[in-house]
């Protein structure tokens, strides 16, 4: 067929691209038919049910689910059949491939689906795939036990008719198809999928919980192929987008299928998939929990997964649901059985890869797989089965299931645990009679019984069974019935037939024949060579007589001495030259284990009957008073290790007894001289007890590329005694600082041996280090505080080649004078938004303002200078002052402090130049209050991303040391770096209305010194919700 032409490839992908978030699916799907409709890729035929196979993408791969389909007959039976509900897509068959594919699934069913003729399929389905498999099986006639639709126990059409007229002609004429054209399924297969998921929103059928766990092992897949991150974030949306009803589960199933999927092809999850599928519907779910709990890590053996055995708790859940959470808490608790099991499981699957090829293609072996390995997982975890057989190896099951598995293949496998073999056991006997009283008998219209088959074998007696008549012991077996009668064969070969009634009353009873005879034939076969146990005391054996031997050629253990006390140490008597001394291994301990301890050393061999090695142990015992235990020293067990290679002086070599021994002995040679009184000693590598530690990038780093790290950090620790404490601490330069109070608890315990006490009925004897000692730390502490201070603020302001920012940080400290107190402002390093009009400069004040000396244009005055000049201001004007303050306080109404005097405008006719010179002279004409007028807000300062408050104090205005101001449509600004004892200095800086400093305005003439009091500062925070409306009026120079 020929390909698909561009234009509608490229449409059908863009239709791909939009479903690919999972949004909208039911409406992308109905387009996307409507679509292939109208280029004539779709049409609508009427098929029978024997033409129509399954497609391979149908639910994922999932396929049809026998037990849904034999559930969906009862539904449809019992709401009636509705044509015009059931939405039938199919697709024509491309390849013999999908024949095949339809094969295999018919066959794992194991015959629920009825029979499947691969050479008639027309096309296979991707909707409707349920309903179509439902009236596959009437006209198959397979098994029902649905009596309004079965004769017989089997499907009838004819019966179905009678109940259902169209499910009945549906039955027989089959169901009406929207047909798309094979190519483009060759072309885009993608499309196949995503209609069939689209089937599976509207909720036909279900989702079988396995089904989603195929899409999230396919999704991950081919993110990977693409080279894609997979991670659950990237593929939760398309894996929910039909709405499955264990969307709560998907997390824990994406953990499940991480582990234990079995790789790229999935091979584990496809075998569960095809063994649970012919068992169980698709309403059975195993639930989040159980789900978190079959995916979780086992504590302290997170490198082994254990597969095939979460695998074989998954199908003992699903199908014996005899499962629960705390079962899979044993996988860590008994890992060592359940490592051995699971590697058993992958020894038999190997072996039938190797003999088979793809075992999965044969129904039948998948299906005794699974019991298989449900067995094997109900003997590790004690998950008892009701009438199972009991085995005491695991290995014996694997025999088991060798045996039947050649029965099922017809070929000869190798028995490789034919020696864990065990006696199947006969079926339990019924051994008390059964009751003697009267039974009620149905009776048909005939007057015969109903059913006797069944009534017979509910009664215990089964076709086939051994029964012993009660008067004479005559015994036989049960071969059939019929008309009411039992027909029974003789030990001697006569068949009787004996009345129903006869049976049911007892005259027959059923027993338990003796035991045939059981002849071995072939002994050798069970010989002394072919049992490990005996072959592996006669190595044992032989290991004793070659150390023996070995033992003679020891040497140098006359300069010897063992130190018993306080530690064990063997030591040199006399000087030893170098290869004088040979220590062998002489003990009667000889294991035979598979893996060995600490103190085992092993002998090499040539054993090969199982995984098991051969260890030599120490078997010393040493001299004490009473004579029971006789002393026992062999020097070779007394040899020390050290991680100094150094000092070690004796190594580990292999020995044989004798030429052409098989058996290697390790002993001890020295490699160097070993002087008198040195300890004899090997070298041995320190081993890591902790596993190394893999770093991992966080989710935010690790998108970005960077890697997170540790940070290593060194701490000083002060001992006091056998105690021990390590403060707070902060490392500057080379200096480390320490941090702690009086309160400090483990300080207090460590130096005075109690516990601090804080309640309150306890304040004597609270414990805690309230002595002078501390306060006299606190006073140095605050000395060198103030001494680091002043000498910080000596540092010289940045060059004038540098652009000042507008935007300033200030520092507020001597906050409890609230009447006073100089600051200096420093430049911070952060652009202002650019002015909307050139700025207005600043002018120096009026009064009282010593200009910056010349040559030094950017260097402000020192509050030693300030404090000078104002102490002589306040000489001559004090009085005055007090009396302003006086009447200030009373008059104030623009402020909202009752404490402290107004030294700025205080009236319509407010001068702001003016205000500030007020500030610096304390002139009562000049400050505040000049009678009851209310304040108006004419200031021009603001403080930086401050809420005004009431309180007219730096500290209450929330002016602090990393406040900032600036000055409102001016292009000046600065920080406040510290207070004295009258006023505010600012030194201002000039920018441009780029925001950019000029050279020229830097220079003597405009670079003065400013001052303005707390009050001004205080109106310079209150006008900041006035600053945009001020910005587009004309502004008074200062």
């Amino acid at each position: 067929m020929a390909a698909l032409p561009a234009d509608v490839k490229a449409e059908l992908e863009g239709f791909l691209q939009e479903a690919a978030d999972g949004e909208k699916m039911v409406k992308i799907v109905e387009n996307i038919l409507d679509y292939l409709k109208k280029k004539h890729l779709l049409w609508t035929v009427k098929l029978e049910p024997m033409l129509v196979g399954i497609h391979p993408c149908n639910r994922d791969g999932y396929g049809v689910n026998p037990q849904d389909v034999l559930d969906l007959i009862d539904s449809i039976v019992d709401v009636g059949f509705v044509k015009g509900k059931v939405h039938a897509v199919g697709v024509e068959v491309e390849s013999d491939e999908v024949r095949r594919w339809n094969e295999r699934l018919f066959a794992s069913a194991n015959g629920l689906l009825g029979q499947l003729q691969p050479e008639a399929l027309k096309i296979t389905s991707i909707c409707g795939s349920h309903t179509n498999a439902a009236l596959r099986l009437f006209r198959d006639q397979v098994a029902h036990n649905n009596e309004l639709v079965t004769t017989g126990g089997r499907l009838s059409i004819e019966q179905l008719r009678l109940r259902d007229p169209a499910f009945g002609d549906a039955a027989a004429d089959g169901l009406t198809w929207d047909v798309i054209a094979a190519s483009v399924a060759r072309d885009v297969p993608d499309i196949l999928p995503l209609i069939s998921r689209s089937g599976n929103t509207s909720l036909q059928r279900g989702e079988h919980e396995l089904q989603v766990l195929r899409r999230i092992h396919a999704t991950y897949t081919r993110m990977h192929s693409e080279g894609h991150q997979p991670a659950f974030a990237n593929i939760k949306k398309s894996i929910l987008a039909s709405k499955p009803k264990c969307a709560t589960s998907v997390p824990h199933m994406y953990t499940f299928c991480l582990k234990a999927s079995g790789g790229a092809q999935g091979l584990h999850l496809k075998e569960t998939e095809q063994f649970v599928r012919a068992h169980c519907p698709s309403s059975r779910q195993l639930g989040p929990e159980l789900w978190q709990a079959l995916g979780v890590d086992l504590k302290g053996h997170t490198s082994s997964a254990v597969a095939c055995v979460r695998h074989a708790l998954v199908k003992s859940a699903y199908l014996r649901q005899n499962v629960s959470v705390s079962d899979c808490r044993k996988l860590a608790t008994n890992f060592e059985k359940v490592k051995e099991a699971d590697e058993l499981m992958l020894a038999v699957r190997a072996m039938l890869k190797e003999q088979v090829g793809d075992y999965l293609q044969i129904a039948g072996l998948v299906m005794a797989l699974g019991s298989m390995d449900m067995c094997i997982c109900g003997m590790v975890l004690s998950l008892k089965q009701k009438d199972e057989k009991q085995y005491r190896t695991v290995q014996a099951v694997a025999h088991d299931f060798c045996l039947v598995a050649q029965e099922l293949l017809g070929l000869s496998l190798p028995l490789k645990w034919e020696s864990f073999a065990e006696a199947t056991a006969a079926p339990c006997a019924v051994a008390k009679a059964s009751s003697s009283a009267p039974v009620m008998l149905e009776l048909d219209e005939h007057g015969r019984v109903k059913n006797p088959v069944g009534l017979l074998t509910a009664r215990g007696y089964e076709l086939g069974s051994d029964v012993r008549r009660r008067v004479d012991k005559t015994v036989g077996k049960i071969q059939e019935v019929k008309n009411d009668f039992v027909y029974i064969m003789l030990s001697s070969g006569d068949i009787v037939k004996e009345p129903i009634d006869k049976i049911l009353g007892n005259e027959w009873v059923v027993f338990k024949p003796k035991d045939d005879a059981h002849v071995l034939e072939d002994l050798s076969l069970y010989g002394p060579g072919t049992n490990p146990e005996h072959e592996s005391f006669m190595m044992t054996a032989l290991i004793a007589t070659q150390l023996q031997k070995l033992g003679d050629q020891q040497v140098g253990t006359e300069k010897l001495a063992l130190q018993t006390k306080p530690n064990k140490h063997l030591q040199a008597l006399k000087d030893i030259p170098k290869g004088k001394l040979i220590l062998v291994p002489t003990t009667s301990k000889i294991v035979h284990k598979a893996s060995g301890q600490a103190n085992f050393f092993e002998v090499e061999t040539k054993w090969t009957m199982d995984a098991k090695k051969f260890f030599l142990c120490s078997s010393c015992i040493l001299p004490k008073d009473d004579a029971k235990m006789k002393p026992l020293i062999v020097p070779f067990f007394f040899v020390t290790y050290t991680e100094d290679e150094e000092e070690a002086n004796v190594k580990l070599h292999q020995m044989t007894a004798e030429k052409g021994s098989s058996i290697k002995f390790p002993v001890f040679k020295n490699t160097k001289k070993i002087a008198a009184g040195d300890l004899v000693q090997c070298y041995k590598a320190k081993e890591s007890k902790a596993p190394p530690l893999h770093f991992s990038p966080s989710a935010t780093k690790r998108s970005s590329g960077q890697v997170a790290t540790f940070q290593v950090e060194d701490r000083k620790v002060i001992f006091y005694g056998k105690d021990e404490w390590c403060p707070n601490q902060k490392k500057i330069g080379d200096r480390t600082f320490f941090s702690f109070t009086k309160w400090c608890p483990q300080l207090t315990f460590m130096l005075t041996g109690k516990r601090l006490r804080l309640d309150s009925t306890r304040a004597e004897q609270s414990g805690s280090l309230n002595v002078p000692i501390i306060h006299k730390i606190l006073e140095v502490r605050q000395e060198a505080c103030d001494k680091a201070f002043v000498e910080a603020m000596k540092v010289d302001d940045a060059s004038e080649d540098e652009d000042s920012p507008e935007l300033v940080d200030v520092a507020v400290e001597g906050e409890e004078e609230k009447d006073g107190g100089s600051v200096y402002l420093k430049p911070r390093e952060k652009a202002m938004p650019k002015a909307k009009r050139p700025p207005e400069p600043l002018e120096p004040p009026a009064k009282k303002v010593k200009p910056v000396p010349k040559g030094d244009p950017d260097k402000a005055r020192g509050p030693a200078e300030d404090q000078a000049e104002e102490q002589a201001e306040d000489q001559g004007n004090g009085s005055k002052d007090r009396h302003d303050k006086d009447q200030g306080s009373k008059s104030r109404q623009g402020h909202g402090s009752k404490d402290r005097e107004d030294k700025g405008s205080g009236s319509y006719g407010h001068d702001p130049h003016k205000a500030i010179e007020g500030h610096g002279t304390k002139t009562p004409s000049q400050g505040h209050g000049g009678g009851h007028e209310k304040m108006e807000d004419y200031g021009d300062w603001w403080e930086e991303d401050e809420e005004e408050t009431e309180e007219p104090s730096s500290s209450s205005k929330g002016w602090s040391k990393d406040s900032t101001v600036g000055r409102k449509g001016r292009g000046a600004a600065g920080p406040f770096t510290r207070p004295a004892a009258k006023g505010y200095y600012v030194q201002p800086h000039f920018v441009d209305e780029h925001g950019a400093r000029s050279r020229a305005q830097a220079s003597e003439q405009h670079v003065q010194d400013l001052r303005t009091s707390l009050s001004a500062v205080h109106l310079m925070a209150k006008n900041m919700d006035r600053m945009a409306s001020e910005k587009e009026s004309p502004q008074e120079d200062i």
